[in-house]
């Protein structure tokens, strides 16, 4: 078989039917679906047995061990060398896997790969869209992650051989952990297609632990700093981390910080190549101009050093409304 379908479960009778069957109805058929029950105490069990597809695979944990155990248990287990994430609650659409095999076929150089997703259980129903070249990715990830996490497909290979398992110590963050880690050592990239439904719900991680996950988050991006080896104070980390979670404010103090401390991040990539410049400089400029569309300071922005064509495109100006 050529892909593994790694899906994780504790006590997720409300969606798991669905997303089940999301998965055996793929257009493409060469997969094995393992699914590890982790210790549910609903009907998660029952609906499992429901299904009767020889390309079903259960493993049920003993106990309850966690889902970030439970996915490096995956992995292990996974005998495919591509493996796809899916969640319980999440729908794939009908070409999910056909689309993601042929990519990482026609990409060998990529090791890990997410795609779109639309958001389903909401007032509104967005595509959201994630960047797709792998030097724009690792760049955005000093900020914020741009894989969503039950899209993306990886190879096994690349995560054993480069010991990319998920971190324990960043729980509900271990994604994004993952991700940063990873794009150290292997290229990662999105797939410009919608692959799955992604439901919002008030029993999801980012909904139920949200101050757990915002902190280890913020860890994740603090960590980074220093693996770059930039010298960050107080008030500029508080500037990143204001920056990464899209806490703009409108006071010009908080403008001109920020200012600085893009130029800064800048200058020291500048000097150490850690980031592909243009790349980098693109995503500082893509927040210099939400930090002064937010506050409506377009003098200051004009004046900027971080005014310029090695910065912004004239589409991601015109994107952001801003006149010139």
């Amino acid at each position: 078989m050529k892909v593994t379908v790694l899906l994780p479960v504790y006590n997720g009778e409300k969606y798991l039917e669905d997303a089940c069957r999301s998965v055996l109805n793929q257009s493409f058929h060469d997969f094995e679906l393992l699914i590890i029950n982790d210790g549910s105490s609903d009907r998660t069990s029952e609906i499992i047995n429901s299904f009767s597809d020889p390309r079903l695979r259960v493993v049920n944990n003993e106990q309850n061990i966690g889902l970030i155990k439970t996915l490096n248990k995956g992995i292990d287990l996974a005998k495919s060398d591509l493996i796809a994430r899916m969640d319980a609650d999440d729908i794939c659409r009908p070409k999910r896997l056909q689309l993601q095999v042929d990519f990482m076929n026609e990409n060998p150089d990529i090791a890990i790969s997410g795609g779109l997703f639309q958001a389903i259980g909401t007032s509104t129903s967005n595509v959201v869209k994630q960047p797709t070249n792998p030097d724009v990715i690792k760049s955005k990830l000093l900020f914020h992650t741009v894989l969503a996490h039950p899209t993306v497909i990886y190879r096994k290979e690349a995560l054993v051989k480069n010991s990319l398992y998920y971190d324990e110590s960043y729980k509900h963050a271990e994604d994004y952990e993952l991700w940063v880690r990873a794009s150290r050592r292997v290229k990662i990239s999105n797939l410009n297609e919608v692959l799955i439904d992604y439901r919002f719900h008030d029993k999801q991680v980012s909904a139920e632990f949200n101050n757990i996950q915002i902190e280890n988050l913020n860890r994740c991006r603090v960590k980074q700093l220093d693996e770059i080896g930039i010298s960050a104070g107080n008030d500029e980390i508080e500037i990143h981390l204001n920056l990464a979670n899209q806490n703009y404010r409108k006071e010009i103090d908080f403008v001109k910080q920020a200012e600085k401390w893009l130029l800064k991040l800048h200058d020291h990539n500048c000097n150490v190549g850690f980031f592909d410049r243009a790349a980098f400089d693109r995503t500082l400029g893509s927040y210099w101009v939400a930090i002064c569309k937010n506050a409506a300071v377009h003098k200051v922005f004009k004046g900027s050093n971080l005014n310029s064509l090695k910065f912004l495109t004239f589409a991601q100006k015109m994107r952001y409304g801003i006149a010139f």
